[in-house]
Order: structure tokens, then sequence, then C-alpha cells
């Protein structure tokens, strides 16, 4: 298994992806298929990363919806023929991956002293 700390830097990083590919804008995501694409790409990436996080760094985070990522990852990764709406992939990442990202950051500091603030910081 890989390291935990790997998933956590790994949310991180592609979070910020997410944010370059859209530059935060709901035009720009809306308009391109092609960052659409890339987008489902890196939040599946992402939630599977969430979902390899241990069991005792979820417990201890439980505003965190883990449960709900990973029934999130399964609607990105097989699509069910069509029930990925882009706007509740919109919303997702404009009004819940904030957070997710905020409670990563403070996972990698109080349980690995980790300071990645810089990181994922754009808009949370």
């Amino acid at each position: 298994m890989k390291s935990e700390k790997l998933y956590l830097v790994n949310i991180l990083e592609s979070y910020e992806r997410i944010q370059r590919h859209t530059g935060n804008d709901v035009i720009i995501f809306r308009e391109s298929e092609l960052v659409q694409d890339a987008v489902v790409k890196v939040l599946s990436n992402l939630t599977e990363s969430a979902s390899k996080l241990e069991d005792i760094t979820k417990d201890s985070y439980p505003e965190i919806p883990w449960k709900l990522i990973a029934a999130f990852r399964n609607v990105l990764v097989h699509d069910y023929l069509g029930d990925l709406e882009i706007e509740d992939v919109w919303k997702i990442i404009s009004d819940d991956l904030p957070e997710l990202i905020f409670a990563v950051r403070k996972i990698l500091k109080d349980k690995y002293a980790i300071d990645y603030s810089d990181i994922g910081n754009n808009n949370a």
C-alpha cells in the first residue's frame, strides 16, 4: 500500500489541476467538453486517493462525507449511462471540494507535521 501522505498530497495536487483546467470559472467549465473530460478524470483520481486514506484518519474527520466521496467516485468512473450531470460536478468543485482540501491540509499538518498550505489553496 502506498503511503497515506502520498494520497493526501495527490488530493491537493489534483485540486490545483482542476483549478488550472477551469480557471475557477463555471463558463470555461460549461463550454468545453475537453475541460469537462479532464476535470472528471482528475476528480476520479482525487476521489480514489480519498478512498485510500486510513480509516483512523477518516474517523478523525467525521465532518467530511467520506462515504459520499467514494460513491461519487463510482459515478465518475462508471458514469452509469449518463447519470453524471455537469452542473452537479461544478457544484461539487465549487462548494464541496474546498472543505475537503481544508481538511486534507489539516491532516497533513496534524498527523504528519507537513505544511502544504500553499498547495490547493487558490480557492479554499
